[in-house]
């Protein structure tokens, strides 16, 4: 896509002014160099500069900006005032906290980095180690789709294990025990040696959100949280590294940068396979009713309802090059997603619908950082900020990942639930 140095130039010069303009937009409510909200608005960023290399049709383009223009009506409509320098001084944490959800989280945690680890251990045994194989990037697709039953690995990888890091940061800035510094290392391995640079991105954005107590900020415990994510983001481009340069030993400097270049801009990838006359036509037969059957599929299929379905991203490469994908496609975002089941017109419905939800996400974290809540309510909801921006990538993605996160983690809350009280009984 991007051929010489003037084209690579031209490309990052329109990212950089579409980036500016949605950060005029967006700026009060970024409270970090980290914030996941300035991460998604890069993206996006990168996403608007392929529609206009691609889009040639000038209703579609129009129908594609006018998606991004009801998602901020949405989002601003939603979120609601952000946190004031005032608000960020005097909020607090840690008196918010309980021995119940404590010491059931601590239980969940153990229990389930147990689970995980031995799980992966199995994984690592059939299929090796996905970051030392020719192509890092192909192989931590293709460790889940050759059978076996390994499919639930990475519901376990990609759901639970986020939400266990985050209960072992939070145990450790309440009880100050090294220990669960050491479990937490521990948990990095799994998403490390499978070439996932996306689990320690969502650690360091959780070292950003939980600044915002400044309680936390002010503690010893948490200088030191900080500059382990300083490692950690040091550690996420060293392994983006590996994987660009994954299965292409061969490439030069060069070739590797324009091909980092063209990576950011697949963002917004499925923009190459859907806007265009012919793509658009055949995935008109869609409609509102399938897009429920398809959102909801991965939840049936996991209960053998109904078959799995191919996700909307491997259709879309399917038609496209007229082949039949079985492991391979783009996100489905909401602009392209809103066309493909409710219309021209029906689209910037939707992307306002997907905008107001991450905007009300964002809003219920600053309730938390104004008024406290429970550590348990707290680490839900940062979860659900952390991870929300995927709704916006694809929906269908999004359901997926929560609904695996709490399949699997509710029978190990609610075994930790049992210990907790059983122990309380034995000391009695």
């Amino acid at each position: 896509m991007i051929q010489d140095f003037s084209e690579l130039f031209r490309v990052c010069a329109g990212t950089a002014i579409i980036f500016l303009t949605l950060f005029l937009f967006y700026r009060k409510h970024i409270l970090h160099l980290f914030d996941p909200l300035l991460y998604f608005i890069i993206a996006q960023s990168f996403s608007i500069e392929l529609g206009f290399l691609i889009i040639d049709d000038p209703s579609y383009l129009i129908n594609f900006l006018v998606c991004q223009l009801f998602f901020l009506l949405g989002f601003f409509g939603f979120v609601g005032t952000s946190l004031k320098k005032e608000e960020l001084q005097k909020s607090k944490f840690f008196p918010t906290t309980d021995e119940l959800n404590l010491s059931v989280i601590k239980w969940y945690s153990i229990i389930g980095l147990t689970i995980i680890i031995i799980a992966n251990l199995i994984l690592i045994k059939i299929n090796g180690i996905a970051l030392f194989s020719d192509d890092p990037s192909a192989a931590k697709v293709n460790n889940f789709t050759e059978g076996g039953g390994l499919g639930i690995i990475r519901r376990m990888n990609w759901g639970m294990l986020y939400l266990i890091g985050l209960s072992l940061i939070m145990l450790y800035m309440i009880r100050k025990n090294i220990q669960y510094v050491l479990l937490f290392i521990l948990l990095l391995v799994v998403p490390a040696l499978s070439g996932s640079k996306g689990a320690l991105l969502y650690f360091i954005f959780a070292v950003t959100l939980l600044s915002c107590y400044k309680d936390i900020k002010s503690s010893a415990s948490f200088s030191r949280l900080r500059v382990g994510s300083y490692a950690l983001l040091g550690f996420a481009i060293f392994l983006s590294g590996i994987i660009v340069s994954g299965g292409n030993n061969g490439e030069g400097f060069t070739d590797k940068l324009f091909k980092l270049a063209t990576r950011f801009l697949y963002f917004g990838d499925s923009i190459i396979y859907y806007y265009n006359q012919d793509s658009v036509q055949y995935f008109a037969k869609y409609n509102a009713t399938d897009f429920i059957k398809d959102e909801l599929n991965p939840i049936l299929g996991f209960f053998r309802v109904v078959p799995y379905q191919q996700p909307m991203g491997f259709r879309l490469i399917n038609h496209y090059f007229n082949i039949d994908s079985q492991t391979f496609g783009p996100n489905t975002p909401y602009y392209v997603k809103g066309n493909i089941y409710f219309g021209y017109y029906g689209a910037f419905v939707y992307s306002f619908v997907v905008g107001a939800a991450i905007g009300f996400v964002r809003n219920r974290f600053y309730a938390i950082v104004r008024k406290g809540s429970s550590v348990l309510y707290s680490i839900l909801i940062l979860h659900l900020n952390l991870v929300i921006y995927t709704l916006a990538q694809d929906s269908q993605l999004f359901t997926s990942v929560l609904f695996d996160t709490f399949i699997i983690s509710i029978p190990v809350f609610v075994v930790s639930t049992y210990l907790h009280f059983s122990k309380k009984e034995s000391l009695a």
